[in-house]
């Protein structure tokens, strides 16, 4: 995994070196949470998520092993919401969307199974979590006011089916 940032000139870094970690997959999300940057990717040769953060240097986190969660399948995002960092992936091989978020420690929520919504087609958005459904091809919005919601906003607006994979944006 590499860095790449400006100073005055362009400057590079070799953070799994750095940080001594796994090579990274491929899939990889970036927040920024008022006082720390934040790197999220997928791990190889282990397929665990992993987190990359800096304070003066970098340091890096094996969520997976953190939560006891399942692998990822891909498609990550990640988002910080002003008081609690979140990150949101499709997991392997059940294709649930899942949440790994820090609040004193590293946390892990299906919301597949919270909300009983149908399984996903990566990849996901945020925030909230919006995905296209494996088998009803539907958008679905995953959202938070106390607990955890489906929102099958196809059939809220009578919408067509959903042929192509979502993009990834943030609503306040």
């Amino acid at each position: 995994m590499r860095e790449l940032y400006y100073n005055g000139a362009w400057w590079g870094n070799d953070l799994t070196a750095a940080t001594n970690g796994p090579q990274a997959l491929g899939d990889i999300t970036s927040s920024f949470d008022g006082s720390l940057e934040h790197v999220f990717y997928v791990s190889y040769p282990d397929y665990h998520m992993r987190e990359l953060h800096y304070t003066g240097n970098w340091w890096g986190n094996d969520l997976t092993a953190a939560t006891n969660g399942p692998p990822p399948w891909g498609a990550i995002t990640s988002s910080f919401d002003g008081s609690i960092e979140h990150v949101f992936y499709v997991s392997y091989p059940d294709n649930h969307v899942r949440e790994l978020y820090y609040n004193g420690g590293w946390w892990g929520n299906d919301l597949t199974a919270a909300t009983n919504a149908p399984p996903a087609s990566p990849p996901t958005s945020s925030f909230g979590v919006f995905y296209v459904g494996v088998y009803d091809r539907h958008v679905h919005e995953l959202y938070y006011n106390g607990k955890w919601w489906d929102n099958d906003l196809m059939a809220a607006t009578n919408g067509p089916y959903a042929l192509q994979e979502l993009t990834s944006f943030i609503a306040y």
